[in-house]
């Protein structure tokens, strides 16, 4: 009879565990953004509140191909969501490099607010964030008035693929 009931209760508990929703730290990215336009990378959430991730990007500009390096944090905040039991709202910081610049000075800072909303499979989904762009002077023209960086707006529609 013991027997009997901890094989029910092994078999119940194995159960339960696979219907338990894994959601991969890892993900693919791909998307549309200021300022590297087309962009690919992954990204890792370190912890419910953490991510990081890399991407390349390139931006056509009046006949020529910028390319870009990118580097990203993202700190989530609010509360967890009942979809995904993880938290989707978050204030993201990153540098773009972009090493076509003939320029010392060819970076730029992002800070941006943004959701992940997330899909019918709990690991895939669309992330837009919108806010400001710092990028440093490269240009003499810019030095008239003394301004050391340029801000322009920011907006990001990124499509992400749990691995």
């Amino acid at each position: 009879m013991r027997l009997a009931t901890i094989l029910m209760t092994l078999l119940f508990n194995f159960s339960l565990c696979a219907q338990d929703v894994k959601i991969s730290k890892t993900r693919i990215v791909a998307g549309i953004a200021i300022p590297e336009f087309l962009h690919l990378g992954a990204s890792y959430r370190i912890a419910n509140i953490s991510q990081i991730g890399v991407s390349v990007g390139v931006s056509p500009s009046w006949g020529v191909t910028y390319t870009s390096l990118n580097v990203e944090h993202r700190l989530y905040f609010d509360k967890i969501g009942k979809k995904a039991n993880q938290k989707t709202l978050f204030f993201r910081q990153g540098v773009s490099y972009f090493p076509a610049e003939q320029s010392s000075k060819n970076f730029s800072f992002n800070f941006t607010i943004g959701n992940d909303f997330i899909f019918k499979n709990s690991g895939n989904g669309i992330t837009i964030d919108a806010g400001i762009i710092a990028l440093l002077n490269h240009r003499s023209d810019y030095y008239r008035d003394g301004a050391i960086y340029v801000v322009w707006p920011a907006l990001r529609f990124q499509f992400y693929f749990s691995l």
